[in-house]
């Protein structure tokens, strides 16, 4: 876990190639879990590796199909790929999961903000 958290603070201070490694060692060290194979899908995506982004994505989502930021992930994924219809697809699952989750007495995990964590860095 504190590789994950490293990555985390180092994404939030805009070092998406030093968190990404951090999540990829995250990974390696615990490939089940699902935060650090979330965070280091999302980086992947935003540093431009879209396939192998897409890939993470697909591992979150099999690890758990109900994570809701699986599915926001694989919708930054495909949207920038130009597959709008798979974009929808997704952004329109993970609403519904999240939607399912607050009625269900779910909390979101402190900082899980996805307006905030699904914005590109700057080019």
């Amino acid at each position: 876990r504190a590789n994950n958290n490293l990555g985390s603070c180092l994404q939030k201070m805009g070092q998406w190639e030093k968190a990404s490694a951090c999540y990829e060692r995250a990974v390696q060290l615990d490939p089940q879990l699902l935060e650090a194979q979330s965070n280091f899908g999302d980086t992947l995506t935003k540093t431009g590796r879209l396939e192998e982004g897409l890939a993470c994505n697909r591992r979150v989502l099999a690890l758990n199909p109900d994570f809701p930021d699986g599915h926001l992930n694989m919708g930054v994924t495909w949207c920038l790929m130009g597959r709008f219809p798979e974009a929808e697809a997704c952004y329109r699952r993970a609403i519904a999961l999240r939607q399912c989750g607050a009625a269900c007495g779910q909390e979101q995990q402190p900082g899980d903000n996805a307006k905030s964590r699904h914005v590109l860095p700057p080019k």
